[in-house]
């Protein structure tokens, strides 16, 4: 009989345990989201920002979305109208959330797969303008140099350890149909670590060509760039708006590790509850 109730007296020990241990350590949901769509960055001059989080819809609820500089945000998906509506606030009536802070039209070919979508904040309380890209068309492992600014650009580079005394042309900005880019549009340059496995480093100098004889030119950024498989870096230039013969280099740069995560956690089961954060894990180290 001692013993009988020594084990009942142990096994109500056990559970008793067990009880304070989940509620000590409660599981959290994590927000999900999807693993295609779109994803934003935003691009600046003067350091404007843009409400943070932003809201939209996702699996019938409302997720946020974190824009910043230099790190891509969260993916979106665009609703069967082709529309991203982003809201200030969290939408308390799904069927009424009532009206967006932007609404955001994704030209057709971007709303399918990753896309990237660079806002450039141009003043104020106006309206951003939207540029998209298919990753596909960016891949990581790669370096990519966007002229936003109304100059040519030349850009010297060379896989060995002197540069050469002239470089490769880089057009001046001109908006392109629908805002969509690819490593085509004459504004672009790209370097592609898949298809360059043997290049271990880049040496490279961006700068605006002299004008005439007697001019000199601007140089910008001299720097090496290593190739990371993993990781993708757009460089931006734009001119400044108050500055004269000034320009500013923005870097961008973006991994797919989040997509996986989104992928393995919705595989898994959107209705358990899962450990840890679906937030972007990002590398944002500048160059």
């Amino acid at each position: 009989m001692k013993s009988i109730l020594s084990t009942l007296l142990f096994g109500l020990l056990l559970l008793s345990n067990n009880l304070l241990a989940e509620k000590s350590s409660p599981v959290t949901e994590v927000t999900l989201y999807p693993s295609t769509g779109v994803r934003f960055v935003i691009c600046t001059v003067n350091d404007q920002k843009l409400p943070s989080p932003l809201f939209t819809r996702f699996q019938e609820k409302y997720v946020p979305l974190f824009m910043s500089m230099r790190a891509p945000s969260e993916r979106a998906l665009p609703e069967s109208d082709g529309h991203i509506r982003l809201y200030d606030s969290k939408p308390e009536d799904a069927k009424n959330p009532g009206n967006p802070f932007l609404d955001i039209t994704v030209p057709e070919e971007m709303r399918k797969g990753r896309v990237l979508c660079i806002v450039v904040l141009v003043a104020e309380n106006a309206k951003p303008q939207l540029y998209y890209m298919h990753e596909s068309d960016f891949p990581v492992g790669g370096f990519y140099v966007l002229n936003f600014s109304p100059s040519p650009l030349e850009l010297l580079v060379t896989t060995k350890d002197e540069l050469p005394e002239k470089g490769i042309m880089i057009a001046p900005y001109s908006r392109p149909a629908n805002g969509c880019f690819s490593p085509s549009t004459s504004n672009i340059w790209s370097f592609r670590g898949k298809e360059n496995p043997e290049v271990k480093s880049l040496l490279y100098m961006l700068r605006v060509p002299s004008e005439t004889e007697e001019s000199d030119a601007i140089p910008l950024r001299s720097a090496k760039f290593t190739p990371n498989k993993s990781q993708a870096t757009l460089c931006i230039v734009v001119k400044h708006p108050k500055i004269e013969q000034a320009f500013r280099l923005l870097s961008i740069q973006y991994n797919n590790e989040a997509d996986k995560r989104n992928s393995a956690a919705q595989n898994g089961g959107q209705n358990s509850s899962l450990r840890g954060s679906a937030r972007s894990s990002i590398s944002t180290n500048p160059r």
